[in-house]
């Protein structure tokens, strides 16, 4: 990757590239020296930016969650309006509506959002306990949070029932079925030539599949 001009460029594109370096090998795998080789510059122009391979590993997944707590809060209102009974669709439809949408804000990023979670919470690990609790706190804020509260309205309108004794929080179950749709033979529409098409389409049948289920 070429070096960028200016001081904002080069801090936008060591995350860029630091976050293929640690999908690719790991945190412990995953070096300064070439996260700087591959950019081009020195050392000691990315710790200018980032005192330590920790705190960039944390502006990785700043900038990640950043994005999607951004898609999250564009959702809300949908289940507000639900939530408030000024749904202006049938409640049927607007539940399928608001959860094929939370489920694109994942599925639109491809099989990189699971690599990501996964990432965090089997690398995390090695980061220094403040590190941990600020990758945590992090996580809480813009995906956990949103997602508990986008249920929380479901919940209210009517559109899913309350939590059973014994089941799993619904932001694990809601994580664990989009994993499904990440799974080998089935992420091969994100390198099709249909791809909003088939985003559409998954999104639709995660929607479906989450109130539905699959009983007869």
């Amino acid at each position: 990757m070429p070096h960028a001009d200016g001081a904002g460029s080069l801090r936008v594109e060591a995350i860029a590239s630091a976050r293929e370096r640690f999908l690719q090998w790991g945190y412990s795998g995953a070096s300064i020296s070439t996260i700087a080789e591959d950019l081009g510059v020195t050392k000691a122009a990315l710790y200018y930016h980032f005192p330590d391979k920790e705190a960039l590993f944390l502006a990785v997944f700043d900038d990640y969650l950043s994005g999607v707590a951004a898609d999250l809060a564009a959702l809300a209102p949908r289940f507000e309006a639900g939530g408030a009974d000024r749904s202006p669709v049938e409640p049927r439809i607007a539940a399928l509506e608001a959860f094929r949408g939370l489920a694109t804000v994942f599925l639109s990023r491809g099989a990189a959002s699971a690599k990501m979670d996964r990432l965090a919470f089997q690398e995390s690990r090695h980061l220094g306990e403040a590190g941990r609790s600020t990758l945590g706190g992090r996580y809480h804020r813009d995906l956990v949070k949103p997602l508990m509260d986008c249920f929380a309205l479901a919940e209210r309108a009517h559109w899913i029932r309350p939590a059973r004794e014994g089941e799993p929080a619904r932001v694990w179950l809601f994580m664990g079925l989009l994993s499904a749709f990440f799974a080998p033979g089935h992420e091969s529409w994100a390198e099709s030539d249909s791809l909003i098409a088939d985003l559409e389409r998954d999104a639709a049948a995660f929607a479906h599949v989450l109130l539905g289920g699959i009983g007869n």
